[in-house]
C-alpha cells in the first residue's frame, strides 16, 4: 500500500463512493469500485468497508432481503444512502412503509426509490372508491426522515404511499419526479388526488419533474413553501394535457417563483401546429433567469424554444444537448430564424451526456459519439450559428452558471 495516512486512503474511497448522489445511475458502479478494493489488502478491505456500509442499493428481491430485511438494526444502522431501483427483469413489490421503516430514519441523507407497480394499490382501503371523487387525505407515515436532503421518486402511479413520504422530509432541498401520476384521474394513477391539508415542511431548492403527470393543485402545494429558496426547475413540456411549464410559468408571473435561475426543459413530441405560438407566453415570463438547459428531440420545439428565451431582455445562457443531433438538424434550428435572433446570444451545444454535476439531468437518445461528430463538424456548425446571429460553443461539458 503506498505511504500515505490512513486518513488520506479514507477521502480516496469516499470520492470513488461518488456518494453526492447527484449520479445515482453510478452507484452500482461506484459499488462494484469499493468492493475491488477490498480484495487489495486488509488495510484497504477495512477502510473501503467503513464506507460501503453507507450504501444500500436494491434492485431484487433477494437483494431486498439480504440486505436490509434480514440484517439486525446494528447493521443496517450505518446507511446513510438508500437506493430501490428494480429492473424490467427483476419485477417485484416493494410496499415503501415497512421498508423505510427497516433503515435509520433519521439518519438518511439520500433516497431513490423507483418500483414501478409498488404503489398501485395504495395504503388505504378507499383509495380506488375515491378515484375521480376529489381530494382524499393520505395517512401520515409513522415516522420522520429528519435528515433527508435529497429524494428521486420514479416509476409510480400514484400518490398513496409517496404523498406521505413528502410531508415527513422537513430537510428535503432536491425533490426529482420522474414518470410520478398526480392526478386523480385512474388513467393516470390508481389513487384519488392526494392532497395533504398542511403545506410542505420543506423548502425546496431543486425541483426536477420529467415524464410526470400533475394536476396545478398539487403542483401549487408542492411549492407552496419554496418560493423563496427554489433556485433550479426542471419540466417536461406539454406532456399529455398536463402543461407544467404553464402552470410553473403563471407562478413565476405571479412573483412566486422569483428566485429561480436556472430551469432545464425536456422537449416533447407532439402534432404541434406552432410551438412558437405555444411557447412564446410562457417563456416571456422567466425573464432574469441566468441559464437553461434543453434536451429532447423534436426539433422544431428546440427551435422554439431557443428562439422565445433569446427574446428575454437579458439572454441567459442556452445549453443544448446534442443527444442524436446531426449537422442538417442543427441548421433546422436556424431556419426561417435569421434575423429574429437577439444579436449576442451565446448557445452552448453539449457532446457529452450531463455528468455527476447536474443532479439526475435527463438527456433523452444520445448518440455516444456525438463529441467526435461534433468535433469534425464544429466548423460548420458555428458559421451557421453566425449567420443567424448566435454565438456558438461546443463543448464535452456544461458550465451551467
Amino acid at each position: 500500500m503506498a505511504e500515505l495516512n490512513e486518513d488520506i486512503w479514507h477521502l480516496v474511497f469516499q470520492a470513488a463512493a461518488d456518494h453526492d448522489s447527484e449520479d445515482r445511475d453510478r452507484h452500482q458502479e461506484s459499488i462494484n469500485t469499493l468492493l475491488a478494493c477490498c480484495l487489495v489488502c486488509k488495510t484497504w478491505r477495512r477502510l473501503a468497508q467503513s464506507v460501503l456500509q453507507k450504501f444500500l442499493f436494491v434492485s431484487t428481491k433477494a437483494q431486498l432481503d439480504r440486505r436490509l430485511l434480514n440484517r439486525t438494526e446494528k447493521e443496517v444502522s450505518y446507511i446513510r444512502h438508500a437506493v430501490f431501483r428494480q429492473s424490467g427483469e427483476a419485477y417485484f413489490r416493494c410496499d415503501p412503509e415497512p421498508t423505510l421503516l427497516a433503515l435509520p430514519t433519521s439518519e438518511l441523507f439520500s433516497l431513490v426509490f423507483c418500483m414501478d407497480g409498488t404503489f398501485a394499490q395504495g395504503r388505504d382501503a378507499v383509495d380506488r372508491a375515491a378515484i375521480g371523487t376529489g381530494h382524499h387525505v393520505p395517512l401520515p407515515y409513522p415516522f420522520t426522515l429528519s435528515r433527508l436532503r435529497e429524494l428521486l421518486v420514479g416509476s409510480i402511479n400514484g400518490g398513496a404511499s409517496w404523498t406521505p413520504l413528502l410531508q415527513v422530509t422537513p430537510a428535503l432541498h432536491d425533490l426529482t419526479m420522474v414518470g410520478v401520476g398526480w392526478t386523480g384521474r385512474s388513467e393516470y394513477a390508481n389513487t384519488p388526488l392526494y392532497l395533504p391539508v398542511q403545506p410542505p415542511p420543506f423548502s425546496l431548492k431543486r425541483l426536477d419533474i420529467r415524464s410526470s403527470n400533475i394536476r396545478r393543485s398539487p403542483l401549487r402545494w408542492l411549492l407552496s413553501t419554496s418560493g423563496q429558496s427554489l433556485q433550479s426547475l426542471g419540466v417536461r413540456f406539454l406532456q399529455r394535457e398536463w402543461n407544467t411549464m404553464a402552470d410553473v410559468s403563471e407562478m413565476r408571473d405571479e412573483g412566486l417563483l422569483p428566485n429561480v435561475t436556472h430551469l432545464d426543459i425536456e422537449t416533447s413530441e407532439r402534432n404541434v401546429k406552432s410551438w412558437d405560438g405555444f411557447l412564446s407566453a410562457p417563456l416571456a415570463k422567466w425573464s432574469g433567469i441566468k441559464s437553461i438547459y434543453i434536451y429532447g428531440s423534436d426539433n422544431k420545439c428546440r427551435a422554439a424554444l431557443i428562439h422565445g428565451i433569446s427574446r428575454l431582455e437579458h439572454v441567459p445562457l442556452i445549453e443544448l444537448g446534442a443527444g442524436d443531433m446531426r449537422l442538417h438538424e442543427f441548421k433546422g434550428l436556424f431556419r426561417l430564424r435569421k434575423g429574429k435572433l437577439r444579436q449576442g446570444t451565446v448557445l452552448r451545444l453539449l457532446t457529452s451526456p450531463p455528468g455527476s454535476s447536474h443532479a439526475h439531468r435527463g438527456y433523452g437518445p444520445w448518440d455516444y459519439q456525438a463529441k467526435e461528430y461534433w468535433d469534425e463538424m464544429g466548423e460548420d456548425a458555428t458559421e451557421v450559428a453566425l449567420k443567424a446571429g448566435v454565438t456558438l460553443e461546443i463543448s464535452s461539458s456544461s458550465r451551467k452558471l
